[in-house]
């Protein structure tokens, strides 16, 4: 926040359950330490923001359900009703909107950030970008619009094994100022999606599926204005021994295609993968030091899935460490 207090907000998810609460949380000491601040029901995968001088939290109503956004004007302490951007399901196991607390572009007078329409248990998930013009009300829905949905099963064949498409998508530009979505895939893999901004209900097309040195989970990647180069933060993918979400990675490059390793972060390579999981980073770099938040499972979760802590970290000197 702009006088420096820090904000981290988590989901509270179990199977079965509603799939609807997030606790937020803010620190006044750069993340020494940290209390509650407030609650948001129902709210799920959300994203915080800031725009124009206020707080935004941009997520779904639960699992597959509307997509909502709502707005702080006092650091996260209260919140407006939320506003339906998109209509979703209401079921685990029905078809609705996903997302995850993605990383949300302001380009040439749009804010835009990426979301999917399918579930899991069918086996299906729909691509799309939802936009808005920065300098509207966003708390209006219809200043809000979505793309036609891009469908992977229509446009790549054979596609991986379990895979029916991309998830968790970055819309970020490129160095030559396209605007992409650039999404998890599969192992080793992402998928790569162009999107017009000037046409922004137009389908998204089928750049290329890329060589992405990370297991199946989501990232983020941010652009160090300093370096010029993208940053992200994933579940590193080595194959012996084999890592699933227990090697955690800071990664960059200068075109989002190549991909280096900077430095493993929290090494636990060695322990059994069913049990161990750091995973679903959201970060952003402040002057010399990168922040992020991580979902993490340990010390006897349930499984490397289901996270028992919600941890926050510091790279300090990031810029140092790169190989």
């Amino acid at each position: 926040l702009e006088n420096g207090d820090l904000l981290a907000s988590m989901d509270l998810y179990a199977s079965g359950a509603p799939q609807n609460l997030t606790l937020i949380y803010v620190s006044h000491d750069d993340g020494a330490t940290w209390e509650h601040r407030s609650e948001l029901f129902p709210c799920f995968w959300g994203k915080m923001f800031l725009a124009g001088g206020a707080l935004y939290m941009l997520g779904c109503s639960t699992e597959y359900g509307d997509v909502l956004i709502g707005r702080s004007d006092d650091g996260g302490k209260s919140w407006t009703n939320p506003t339906v951007l998109l209509r979703g399901g209401c079921h685990a196991r029905q078809v609705g909107w996903h997302r995850a607390p993605m990383p949300v572009l302001i380009k040439d007078g749009r804010i835009m950030t990426d979301v999917q329409y399918g579930a899991w248990s069918e086996k299906v998930f729909c691509d799309a970008v939802l936009s808005a013009p920065i300098d509207s009300d966003l708390l209006c829905a219809g200043n809000w619009v979505c793309t036609e949905l891009f469908d992977a099963r229509e446009h790549i064949s054979p596609l991986p094994e379990k895979i029916w498409g991309g998830i968790e998508g970055n819309v970020i530009e490129t160095p030559d100022g396209k605007i992409i979505d650039f999404l998890r895939f599969a192992d080793k893999t992402a998928l790569v999606l162009n999107y017009d901004p000037r046409d922004p209900e137009a389908e998204p097309t089928l750049d290329k599926v890329i060589d992405f040195p990370a297991t199946a989970s989501k990232f983020n990647i941010v652009f160090d204005d300093v370096t010029k180069k993208y940053y992200a933060i994933v579940s590193y993918a080595l194959d012996e021994p084999q890592t699933k979400r227990n090697l955690l990675s800071l990664i960059c490059s200068p075109d989002l295609i190549k991909w280096e390793l900077c430095e493993h972060l929290i090494d636990r390579r060695y322990d059994d993968i069913k049990e161990v999981g750091f995973q679903y980073v959201d970060f952003f770099i402040e002057d010399e030091d990168i922040l992020y938040l991580c979902r993490t499972a340990v010390n006897g979760a349930n499984n490397f899935h289901n996270s028992n802590f919600t941890t926050f970290h510091r790279i300090k000197n990031f810029r140092e460490v790169q190989k």
